[in-house]
């Protein structure tokens, strides 16, 4: 889109609920004219849904503005958007495109931000997984690390936590309360309740738990049973 309409300067913009990004303002014909943060937005500025994602892409000749953006001395902040406003004046193309989705590109500057951001991180990799043929019983309770992986047909019962780069293979069964990190699990291996597995590699077939600690290092072959390890 920034080549079709030959810009100077694009900006991936999206429509927010949450109304703490800069906003996107427009003029005439809905030429887009400059971005203005929250805390500098006037109230009908701040009715505006459409907001900026912080994502630009610039030609060559647009960069040298970078040079020229001034202080905000109230802020004691150089503010990048201001790089649009720049460009208006000097006669350079600037567009704004809303295909942005806030989801993508929420803003983190609390631990209540992060939890929001990392619940949604959460409910996407689930989603991914169940979508690719997981069987999760309670979604709400799972937790699964984005850089995990999952087979096809595998079986996760509540309170899961499978961390890090750790690897199920298919028609495996976990049940309930279960973390499993780093680790390798093959297929269809049992992983029973309450179990723990730290940087290990549970063989295909295996039997694991209940209530077993699973220390790292460790290998649990094929066709074997570890109930309680615990030293």
């Amino acid at each position: 889109m920034h080549r079709k309409r030959k810009a100077d300067i694009s900006v991936l913009s999206f429509a927010a609920a949450i109304h703490r990004y800069g906003r996107i303002v427009r003029g005439d014909a809905d030429r887009f004219v400059a971005i203005v943060e929250e805390k500098d937005a006037d109230s009908r500025q701040k009715a505006v849904r459409e907001v900026n994602s912080g994502v630009y892409a610039l030609n060559m000749k647009a960069l040298s503005l970078l040079d020229r953006i001034s202080l905000n001395r109230r802020k004691g902040e150089y503010y990048l958007t201001d790089i649009v406003s720049l460009a208006m004046k000097r006669g350079l193309s600037a567009h704004a495109f809303l295909i942005g989705q806030e989801d993508e590109f929420m803003g983190v500057n609390t631990r209540e931000e992060l939890l929001r951001a990392s619940e949604m991180l959460r409910r996407t990799v689930v989603r991914g997984l169940m979508a690719r043929g997981v069987d999760i019983m309670d979604p709400a309770s799972v937790f699964i690390h984005p850089h995990a992986s999952v087979g096809k047909g595998t079986v996760i019962y509540p309170n899961v936590f499978i961390e890090g780069n750790t690897s199920v293979g298919r028609g495996v069964i976990i049940f309930p309360h279960v973390r499993i990190s780093r680790s390798v699990v093959g297929d269809r291996a049992v992983i029973k309740d309450s179990t723990v597995i730290e940087s290990s590699r549970i063989m295909s077939g295996a039997n694991v738990g209940p209530f077993a600690h699973v220390r790292p290092g460790s290998e649990i072959g094929s066709g074997q049973r570890s109930e309680i390890l615990s030293n």
